[in-house]
């Protein structure tokens, strides 16, 4: 186990040293190669999480300062970011005394690793094969859009204590899958809503939930009252950042309303497709007619919890009536890409899979490097 591991974060710490001599090329300044790899790592959300780390969430006095699409004017406010990443940034500058950028990359490679580690140590559990865990996981970074899970954003963070949570489940660990829910529910809007796959998972271990048929009747016992309690602080903890807001804002939901400021409102999901004709839309429109299409395809592959994270985190982005970031959201969604790579362990030639895959990811990259809005 711990040669594949170590296999597999050697292979994505090449990825890493792709990114550095990539972000050296023409289309960045001249100020340094360090300073040019932060440049690549902190744009778009990153500038606005920096931002938080080092000034705090902006005073509102209106609403229209949270969020506003006017005909002369577009007003975006920090409010529509959560504050675990930008809040545990702080923490660290404080700690070490180091500028946001160093603290960033720490936060980056700790954590990208840390993604590797713990979709390993998924595989293993639910598949038992190092070779499928290997091959699984060394495919999924390579993947294209997985170079999100090396930059300044939450990706790999997220990821990491999403899969802990699952990994502590099946550990039995109810204690571990607590505190790792405290961090979801303050990194980014969907964490929250983990907590259905999260219990509907708990419930498939645990033998009341088989297939779609739950065991009522063992529902309500002491034992599984008792491990749905690790479920509670996270709720409480989702709940006391409604009102911080409130208090803040006057509005317990202004992270939604300040996504105003970036084109997005409510609607039918299937509505947001080709909505735009900018190319960045029409692509993540047909990434994500595609995705919807693999899901459902293979749904019966899914176990019910498997089933609902999934559409979850696709229908829930494209609710805001926009496909902008789809490819990074679905970079997240790991059962999809272990069905997809679940068999490439039998292949003959899988390295030239591997090589495949790492072309295709240099090529998503591409738009990443020349700040084009297919990288948004």
């Amino acid at each position: 186990m711990k040669q594949k591991l170590l296999l597999c974060l050697i292979l994505t710490f090449g990825l890493k040293l792709i990114y550095f001599v990539s972000s050296q090329i023409p289309f960045h300044n001249n100020n340094g190669a360090l300073t040019n790899y932060f440049d690549f790592c902190v744009k778009y959300d990153g500038a606005w999480y920096q931002s938080i780390a080092e000034k705090g969430y902006p005073k509102v006095k209106e609403k229209k300062d949270l969020g506003y699409i006017g005909k002369n004017e577009v007003v975006q406010s920090a409010w529509a970011f959560f504050p675990g990443y930008p809040l545990l940034s702080a923490g660290l500058m404080k700690v070490t005394n180091l500028p946001y950028r160093w603290v960033a990359l720490l936060l980056s490679i700790i954590f990208s690793f840390m993604a590797v580690w713990v979709l390993y140590d998924f595989c293993l559990l639910s598949l038992r094969s190092e070779q499928k865990a290997f091959w699984i996981t060394l495919c999924f970074f390579l993947s294209p859009f997985s170079y999100y899970f090396s930059i300044f954003y939450t990706e790999a963070m997220f990821f990491s204590f999403m899969l802990l949570g699952f990994n502590a489940l099946y550990r039995k660990n109810y204690v571990a899958f607590m505190f790792c829910l405290i961090p979801l529910v303050l990194l980014r809007p969907n964490g929250i809503v983990l907590l259905l796959p999260f219990y509907l998972f708990h419930l498939e271990l645990s033998g009341l939930l088989k297939g779609y048929k739950l065991k009522m009747t063992q529902l309500f016992e002491k034992q599984n009252i008792l491990q749905s309690l690790s479920f509670v602080p996270a709720v409480l903890l989702f709940g006391g950042y409604l009102y911080y807001q409130y208090y803040k804002t006057g509005y317990p939901f202004a992270f939604s309303i300040a996504q105003v400021g970036w084109y997005k409102a409510s609607t039918f999901p299937l509505l947001s497709l080709f909505n735009r004709s900018d190319i960045g839309s029409q692509f993540n429109s047909v990434y994500a007619i595609l995705t919807m299409a693999f899901a459902a395809y293979h749904y019966k592959k899914f176990s019910l919890s498997e089933n609902v994270l999934i559409w979850l985190f696709i229908l829930l982005p494209l609710s805001a009536g926009t496909t902008i970031s789809m490819a990074r959201y679905i970079a997240v969604i790991f059962p999809l890409f272990i069905v997809l790579y679940k068999n490439v362990d039998l292949f003959k030639n899988k390295w030239t899979l591997v090589f495949c895959l790492l072309a295709l990811h240099l090529f998503s990259l591409y738009p990443w490097l020349i700040n084009h809005p297919l990288a948004y």
